[in-house]
């Protein structure tokens, strides 16, 4: 539902060209999807998009607009084509997704070496982590090579292997030399299913995924310095972590509160046990168990409210809540969730320091221009359609319905004894503050305390409308946001919880609360650990 106009006339789509552009280039990458294109269809396609956008330019400088607009919106359904052609070829020649090209016979074991570039995580089976290989020697011949792998260190049952295991301390930017049995990420042909091949390849970037069936192959190479940056950001990721256990054990009864703080502060769902998945994807709400731009949001308001209390400019309190932002999507292992929300965020906040009135369809179609550009493949992926449409369904349906409804009667509520405030709302909306102020005059005849005190008269009349056109807000947020998704839930989980509505309604402002407590408690956990126990 867009927006009537603004005090221009001018309607909220034309106040949103990127995301027009965006939606247009998201076409060129889908028309593009599933073929193959040869270097002079690519070159094609470029030079059409280009000319494409010369003309519009030079159509716009004529002042024909609507043919300028249907150029430029070609183009860039040109450029969106040729940059899906363009994605497979962003390895170089020696990654390891050609290794079949390299003369490389991945039959039997292969010993490779390379290092950890994500923290090792514990899993059933032993431990999983990433590798960025440097070399691979197969059939006695050494072969340099870039890319990443995903390998399972296994640790059979018996109390040496675990023990060898832990002696290893494999941690992010170590250098290892391992023997692993490569092979492509498994596909489950079960109609309407998850293809978790195509999600690796094209997300991830990993075509190979092995196994070490033994700690003893692993040898841990040294003086290798691996990324400061890189590494102080997982160590601090770990200690985190850890102090969350240190809080909830995971061995006492509490241990499940530690698995979902882990999950809903850090993204790391790898402590969750099977109930608690189940409890949470039955009542609709598994989606707070996975860092998404609910939570940025949220984290946004607060670290807003928070820099409010400071003597500072505006322009700083927004650069520090980018700064928290930023800082929060890198300790973040799943981090495309969070970047896609930094992301519109960042581009709101930017659009107000220059001067442009702020659109939120307009940051959201920046943030998708921006992310298909880098990696077109993610328009296919669940979690971007999930997110884009959330946003898209706040942004472009949520907000106008309450603000043609209830968010006039709200900022009514504001300073209700200021009667020259009256002059600058809507009819409807100065109508309703008369009432209200004859209702409060009404409650301080009858009650002879309250004639000493009108601010408590007014509070009296204006704190129970406050909380109902808050609670209507949210109910209305949660219907718009659940009815919205339905389909695509229902397509790629196989569920519909209509439940989820009401639960949403009310988790959002309990994990508005969790978020304003947890993580000032999981920051002294991890620097005064006596201190948090309070909090």
């Amino acid at each position: 539902m867009p927006r009537e106009a603004d005090p221009h006339g001018q309607p909220e789509f034309l106040r949103s060209p990127f995301l027009v552009l965006a939606a247009s280039f998201a076409l060129g990458v889908a028309l593009a999807r599933s073929r193959a294109a040869s270097w002079w269809e690519i070159s094609l396609l470029l030079a059409s998009a280009s000319l494409c956008l010369l003309a519009g330019l030079a159509a716009l400088r004529g002042g024909w607009s609507r043919i300028s607009a249907l150029l430029a919106l070609s183009g860039f359904v040109a450029a969106g084509a040729a940059a899906s052609f363009l994605f497979p070829f962003r390895f170089a020649s020696n990654h390891v997704s050609r290794l079949a090209t390299m003369g490389i016979d991945l039959s039997d074991p292969a010993r490779l070496e390379g290092r950890l570039v994500s923290e090792p995580q514990r899993t059933d089976y032993g431990q999983q982590f990433d590798v960025e290989v440097t070399r691979i020697e197969s059939l006695r011949r050494s072969h340099p090579v870039t890319g990443k792998v995903r390998l399972r260190l296994q640790t059979p049952g018996d109390v040496e292997s675990l023990a060898l295991a832990e002696s290893l301390r494999l941690s992010y930017g170590d250098s290892i030399r391992t023997l692993v049995q490569l092979h492509r990420p498994r596909v489950y042909r079960n109609p309407g299913g998850f293809d978790f091949r195509r999600w690796m390849e094209s997300v991830q970037d990993v075509t190979w995924v092995g196994a070490i069936k033994h700690p003893l192959l692993v040898e841990k190479l040294r003086n290798q310095k691996p990324p400061r940056i890189g590494k102080a950001i997982q160590e601090t990721r770990r200690g985190l972590l850890e102090a969350i256990d240190g809080m909830y054990p995971p061995w006492a009864a509490e241990g499940r509160y530690g698995a979902v703080l882990k999950a809903v502060l850090l993204g790391d769902r790898s402590s969750l046990d099977s109930r608690t998945i189940e409890d949470f994807r039955r009542s609709g709400l598994y989606h707070l168990l996975v860092i998404s731009g609910l939570h940025v949001g949220l984290l946004a308001l607060l670290a807003a409210v928070l820099f409010r209390q400071f003597p500072i400019s505006e322009f700083w309190r927004s650069a520090l809540v980018l700064v928290v932002l930023f800082g929060y999507t890198l300790l973040i292992e799943q981090r495309a969730a969070t970047l896609r929300a930094t992301l519109m965020i960042f581009a709101y906040v930017v659009a107000r320091f220059l001067y442009r009135r702020r659109s939120a369809l307009n940051a959201i179609g920046i943030a998708g221009l921006i992310l298909l550009v880098q990696r077109p493949a993610w328009l296919f992926e669940t979690g971007f359609q999930l997110s884009f449409s959330a946003a898209l369904l706040i942004a472009g349906l949520a907000l106008p319905v309450l603000e043609h409804t209830t968010e006039p009667y709200r900022r009514g509520l504001r300073d209700l004894a200021d009667a020259n405030g009256d002059l600058r709302l809507p009819p409807r909306v100065a109508q309703f503050r008369l009432d209200l102020r004859a209702l409060s005059d009404e409650l301080r005849k009858r009650f002879g305390k309250l004639s000493q005190h009108p601010a408590a008269a007014s509070w009296f009349v204006t704190a129970p409308l406050r909380a109902g056109l808050w609670g209507v807000n949210v109910l209305v947020f949660s219907a718009i946001i659940q009815l919205g998704l339905l389909l695509p839930m229902a397509e790629t989980f196989h569920r519909v919880t209509f439940a989820g509505i009401g639960l949403n309604a009310l988790a959002t402002p309990l994990l508005t609360l969790l978020l304003a407590v947890g993580i000032p408690t999981l920051l002294l956990a991890f620097t005064v650990p006596a201190l948090a126990i309070w909090p």
